[in-house]
């Protein structure tokens, strides 16, 4: 429920939250920036999971 009793459908609380510093940690994503700049199109989210094994 995001309001009180009298205003069920009241806006949401301001929930902003500054940026804050990464202290040496790493950001990790998804997306493959490697074909990027080959092609025009849009980088692509493709997951490649496979078995690395002895």
């Amino acid at each position: 429920m995001q309001g009180d009793a009298q205003l069920p459908k009241a806006k949401m609380a301001n929930n902003f939250r500054p940026v804050k510093a990464l202290h040496h940690r790493t950001v990790r994503t998804n997306i493959d920036f490697t074909n990027a700049h080959r092609s025009k199109a849009c980088p692509t989210m493709h997951q490649e999971r496979f078995y690395a094994g002895k």
